[in-house]
């Protein structure tokens, strides 16, 4: 499925910044394309605008959107300093929506470390499952699947 970088596209991603180009289905897994809006940037060493050094694919573990495992497919884009004379000479951007190894959103990762995130949703309280074993989910080594979160005891629903 593509996308038109519309207001709702951005809205389906839900991080500022970032627009869904396209998604696709991978082994039962939601792969969305997305990119940062970001038009320009200057150089944090020296100041200059600097201009585009082409991109870079990072797949980058979500939360599950629609019940399904989710890779965002970050088209990160390179920067190249303008000033010949300055010491940065290319750098990738960066995003507080991305935790620093690059490999989980940083909401997958409150998912996965924190645990004792609940989430409301329908009316109902959920904890996390059991995550499945370490290298069974590729990027991280683990899969935040809101998904397979499950009813606490004496909860409705449960």
């Amino acid at each position: 499925m593509k996308f038109n970088g519309s207001a709702g596209a951005t809205a389906l991603v839900g991080m500022a910044g970032f627009v869904g180009l396209s998604s696709v289905d991978v082994d039962g897994e939601l792969h969305i394309s997305v990119e940062t809006t970001a038009a320009r940037v200057a150089c944090a060493s020296c100041g200059v605008m600097a201009k585009g050094h082409g991109r870079r694919r990072v797949k980058v573990r979500d939360l599950a959107m629609g019940g399904r495992p989710t890779v965002l497919c970050w088209a990160k884009r390179i920067w190249r300093c303008a000033d010949s004379d300055c010491e940065v000479a290319t750098w990738s951007e960066t995003s507080d929506h991305v935790e620093a190894s690059g490999t989980l959103t940083v909401r997958a990762e409150a998912v996965i470390y924190e645990g004792a995130l609940l989430v409301k949703s329908a009316g109902q309280f959920y904890r996390p499952a059991p995550l499945r074993p370490a290298g069974s989910w590729g990027a991280g080594g683990v899969a935040p699947s809101i998904s397979r979160l499950r009813h606490r005891p004496g909860e409705a629903g449960s």
